[in-house]
């Protein structure tokens, strides 16, 4: 049996967005507070932009 499901999306809040252009924004030169914090502020941006919901095929299979 195959059926949609509608997922909702998790949104960042704006406070969120505010950080993450913040981190954005900084000199490629200045110290990072982590490695990794302009690849999530990038991801953070992202979700804003993404639909506010997704349709994905569920499958259920019969067992026993």
């Amino acid at each position: 049996m195959r059926s949609e499901l509608t997922l909702a999306v998790r949104k960042p809040t704006e406070e969120q967005l505010n950080y993450a252009r913040k981190l954005l924004a900084k000199p490629e030169d200045a110290k990072p507070y982590h490695k990794h914090e302009k690849v999530y502020a990038n991801r953070t941006l992202r979700m804003h932009e993404s639909p506010d919901e997704v349709s994905v095929v569920l499958q259920i299979l019969p067992s026993g």
